[in-house]
């Protein structure tokens, strides 16, 4: 029988009971099946080789000027490759493939989207003989990928949704619905889900009003010219307005009514819509910070009629939706009357498109109504007193008008959805009314799914006994575990939170093989969204290693996607989900999470790093959906505005960054193609994310980068490691390698730099330098690396009360070949963003340039360089953390270069090994070749990371510092089992183990890895 895998709930079980194997495989590397804990597992036993997948879009998501070519959304996993044209559904192609592991993957060049057999998805309604079929989205008719939502992305599952869907029949006509189509990849499916309602039908023009006619607007809004009564000092605004389905589906703000130009302009005043929330906004005094507005959300029911209204009386500003009260701002002002226009369905001033809705009843009144008589207008619409009426438009001139405003009468329609051998359809019985949603999900399990049919049961509980629900959710194409909430009686949100929340699992699986279940844990209400870190335990708390893709939202509401694959071997099974926080241990966590954009815009690929949970540490826009920029949000770390300065919440370290920028032939600046993103690993202890792809339409540079963070308790610290390969001639002619800025907060009095001995040289900035100037041009960084760049003592612009850092970039190794010629040390320029006249101060940008003399990239040029991006405090009273040496730096050594210097010095590590390979000194990285590792560490700032790669099992090991021929255990746990990090690799059936080690004044140190 189809889908045997029953859904029971777990009673509740102790914190670290021992309850049963969390998973029976074979003993290896003489590991014993120890029942509660993790045994050691053969190549492919906890996570196949092809168990993971990736979306990406082959033509770029941000495409330069000129660049016709087709947006194709692709998605690759170890088993298959689709693609989709958004323009053209029926050209979206799918194929088998023999994917190479996941870290392999993402540096392949050559994607196969061109190469697979086209295999058209069919989406379609038959209605009364008449057959119209979804042609494309609104992204592929537009041009622009930004309409396409990505909900979740990472290593096993790829969510995106597809706005805007139009059907047309043979003849071109369309079926005016809102309609959206939603894909969730697995490695080994995909399902589409195609939710349709039907929406309002008509042009612009007359349509049906709430009294007599009234008017659509869709390409061009009405303009009124200003008229006497409809501007005074005290107001009422009314007007009814139906808002299409479609409309309410996009995140994007629309002027409804609004006069006088726009809303940092005096006098303005009008109502705005976003999605389905309200804005009443108003401007006395001018300019942006003189804006007030008062916001209703959930208030508007897409294809109905809503009365909205908006009053001012001198001192207090009201909305009111369907004659109820939706909120009020105090002002206190005399409003100024403006003589500008009023527009219908656009900005005042015509800036902007149009929006798409229905109007009637407008009118304004020279006095604010009383909540009372808003109530009766919204009751009838047709009766009201004239007294102290200004203006109104009825539209009644058009009562005579057709009735092109009714939606399609979709009773019995039947809908269909198809793709290759895969089809489903579903006919709607009944009525089905305007504004109703209906889906259709096709589910298409390209490679073969198993854990469908077996006889497998899964349950899942809260530490303290609260059940979740476990559910089939076929439009997930997975299991789904339903977590409203948390048992906690600890506190939540922004403050040290060093406690976690846990999921309990009991699984039992009566089959006979091995199976692997797709499972989505859907958390409401995470403890703190800014960082977290899902870790899947066994039933003592240990890692297992199991990747669990960590994709979260806080724009659209605060949420987690926990998504993994479950390896159920045969038998009864428990584990548990840990999710920390603030802390992993004695020591804040490491985090790297896809981070949507859904409900803020852009809705891209947006990657957020965090240490603790305290604000970000960094943010990457790398489909470029809302920036040009890689480098987005930086943030500080235990940073407070002085030693009676708020803790643990948001800080600043200055905006901005990029990645290589290098301009084609054309003068526009290269744009991402191909871009895969690769989770190696969320955290908690070393964060691993690599990137693959090019630069420019024509694959000009190919690239891969590996971007890091560490758990820590100093400061913030980013590792980018970057290749780039030159595959065409390119000039050099504004070309930067890496770019620290631009930061329109940060104002920076001095710049310094220098290499390893010490300073090369320090520079006052005056405030009197020209903004786009150059201000240090092409200095070579001489000596021996590692080399750094500070800006110390960095001022922040605005008067926000909140901790504000220094910039910093420590360039580690470096290496570029020009025309043959090969350069070992890096040449940086310094570049004037912006002056301040009145503070006297500048605020300058970091490259990383090419050395003089080199005018331009050849075919086969290559550059390697691996930087450390840090934001360190200014001064000792603005560090919060327990780090008591890094504190005493600071006192010692305020707004110095010399804190730079110390983390470039300091971790500039010697290592050697005993059992195993040293693979990288910082972070450090070790191969085990044998049961036991020593590892001899001179130096060390910080907290220092360290990883063991290729172990035979993820438990049995313990972490020894070697002192006076003592073995002393790194006790950093608080919970137990809690001071590592343990990552699975399928592709070698081995295990990686993480630990942060404490060597700030320590010479020398000797650490053994042993089982």
């Amino acid at each position: 029988m189809r889908r045997t895998m029953m859904v029971v709930l777990a009673a509740a079980v102790g914190l670290f009971a021992a309850a049963g194997p969390w998973v029976r495989i074979d003993a290896a590397a003489g590991e014993q099946n120890r029942g509660a804990s993790m045994a050691a597992a053969p190549a492919g036993g906890l996570l196949r080789l092809r168990d993971y997948s990736f979306a990406y879009w082959p033509n770029g998501f941000r495409k330069e000027k000129g660049d016709v070519s087709t947006d194709l959304l692709c998605i690759e996993s170890g088993r298959y490759g689709f693609a989709l044209d958004l323009a053209s559904f029926s050209q979206a192609r799918l194929g088998t493939l023999g994917g190479p592991g996941y870290a392999a993957a993402v540096a392949t060049t050559g994607r196969p989207a061109g190469k697979l057999p086209t295999e058209p998805l069919k989406i379609e309604l038959e209605h009364q003989g008449k057959l119209y079929r979804a042609v494309s989205c609104l992204a592929g008719r537009v041009k622009d990928p930004r309409h396409v939502i990505l909900l979740e992305s990472g290593r096993f599952a790829q969510r995106y949704r597809l706005v805007g869907l139009e059907f047309r029949d043979a003849g071109g006509k369309v079926l005016e619905t809102a309609s959206s189509l939603d894909l969730v990849a697995w490695p080994s499916s995909m399902t589409f889900t195609v939710s349709i309602a039907p929406d309002l039908a008509y042009e612009q023009g007359p349509c049906p009003g709430v009294v007599g006619a009234g008017r659509a607007i869709r390409r061009k809004a009405i303009d009124v010219p200003h008229r006497a009564g409809m501007d005074s000092q005290v107001f009422t605004l009314e007007v009814w307005v139906n808002v299409p389905r479609k409309l309410a589906s996009l995140n994007r703000a629309h002027w409804l009514v609004g006069k006088n130009r726009h809303e940092s302009h005096e006098g303005n005043f009008g109502l705005r819509c976003n999605r389905d929330s309200v804005t009443a906004t108003m401007n006395i005094g001018r300019g942006r910070q003189n804006i007030h507005k008062v916001e209703k959300r959930k208030a508007l029911t897409p294809g109905g009629w809503h009365h909205l209204a908006m009053s001012y009386d001198n001192q207090i500003l009201r909305l009111f939706v369907d004659g109820r009260p939706a909120g009020t701002a105090k002002v206190g002002k005399v409003r100024v009357p403006g003589k500008g226009s009023l527009r219908i369905g656009n900005r005042p001033d015509g800036r902007g498109k149009p929006v798409h809705a229905l109007f009637d009843e407008l009118r304004i009144w020279n006095r604010a109504l009383a909540p009372q008589e808003i109530r009766a207008h919204a009751r009838t619409p047709s009766r009201f007193d004239p007294k102290g009426l200004g203006w109104q438009m009825s539209f009644d001139a058009d009562a005579a008008a057709d009735r092109p405003g009714e939606a399609p009468n979709l009773k019995g329609a039947t809908v269909r959805v198809s793709l290759g051998k895969w089809r489903t359809s579903k006919q709607i019985a009944g009525d089905w009314p305007m504004g109703e949603t209906r889906q259709v999900v096709l589910h298409c399990p390209v490679a073969g799914e198993s854990w469908v049919d077996a006889p497998v049961t899964i349950a899942a509980s809260g530490s303290k006994g609260t059940k979740y629900t476990v559910r089939h959710e076929p439009k997930m194409g997975a299991y789904v575990i339903d977590v409203p909430g948390f048992d906690r009686d600890w506190q939540a949100g922004y403050t040290d939170i060093r406690a976690y929340d846990e999921i309990e699992v009991k699984t039992d699986n009566k089959s006979g093989s091995r199976q692997y279940v797709p499972v989505l844990f859907d958390v409401r209400r995470p403890a703190n969204i800014t960082g977290q870190v899902p870790i899947l335990c066994d039933a003592e708390g240990k890692p297992t290693g199991i990747p669990v893709q960590l994709s979260k939202n806080w724009h659209h509401g605060a949420y987690s996607k926990f998504y993994t694959i479950l390896p159920l071997a045969r038998g009864p099974g428990h584990c548990r989900l840990r999710i920390a926080y603030g802390f992993w241990g004695k020591l804040p966590s490491a985090s790297h999470a896809q981070l949507s954009l859904w409900g803020y815009g852009g809705h891209g690929r947006w990657d957020q790093l965090a240490i603790g949970c305290w604000g970000e540490t960094m943010c990457f826009d790398m489909d470029n959906s809302l920036t040009t920029m890689m480098v987005t949000d930086v943030r500080m770390l235990m940073t407070r505005n002085g030693r009676n300065g708020r803790k643990w919440s948001w800080t600043d370290g200055g905006w901005g960054g990029d990645w290589i920028s290098v301009r084609s032939s054309g003068g526009g600046k290269l744009m991402p193609t191909e871009l895969k993103t690769a989770y190696l690993a969320h955290g908690p202890c070393l964060t691993d994310v690599r990137h693959g792809g090019y630069y420019g339409r024509n694959r000009e540079i190919a690239f891969d980068a590996r971007i890091g963070t560490l758990r820590t308790d100093d400061y913030n610290r980013v590792f980018q490691q970057f290749s780039y390969r030159f595959k065409k001639l390119l000039g050099t002619e504004g070309a930067y390698l890496f770019k620290m800025g631009p930061s329109g907060h940060l104002l920076t009095p001095r710049i310094a730099y220098g290499n390893r001995s010490g300073l090369i040289a320090e520079h006052a900035v005056p405030g009197t330098v020209k903004a786009g100037s150059a201000f240090r041009e092409q200095v070579a960084l001489k000596g021996p690396g590692p080399w750094w760049v500070a800006f110390p003592g960095s001022v922040f612009s605005s008067d926000r009360n909140w901790g504000t850092g220094s910039r910093a970039l420590i360039i580690r190794s470096f290496k570029a070949v020009h025309g043959g010629k090969e350069h070992r040390n890096p040449t940086v320029s310094f570049l004037v963003h912006r002056t301040d006249r009145t503070r006297k101060l500048a605020g300058l940008n970091l490259e990383l340039v090419v050395p003089r003399g080199v005018t331009r990239f050849e075919s086969g040029d290559t550059i390697d360089m691996d930087v450390e991006w840090i934001t360190v405090p200014r001064i000792a009273d603005d560090y919060y953390g327990p780090n008591e040496a890094f504190r005493l730096h600071l006192e010692q050594n305020p707004k110095s270069w010399k804190t730079v210097h110390r983390e470039a010095l300091g971790n500039d590590l010697e290592v050697s090994v005993t059992g195993g390979a040293l693979m990288r000194n910082y972070p450090i990285v070790v191969a085990a070749t044998q049961p036991e590792v020593q590892v001899t560490i001179s130096g060390g700032t910080g907290v220092v990371p360290i990883r063991f790669e290729g172990l035979p099992s993820a438990t049995g090991h313990t972490l020894y510092r070697l002192q006076d021929g003592v073995r002393t255990p790194l006790a950093q746990s608080v919970h137990g089992n809690d001071c590592w990090q343990t990552d699975y690799d399928a592709k070698s059936g081995s295990f990686k183990m993480t630990f942060n080690l404490p060597l700030d004044g320590v010479k020398q140190s000797t650490w053994i890895l042993a089982r």
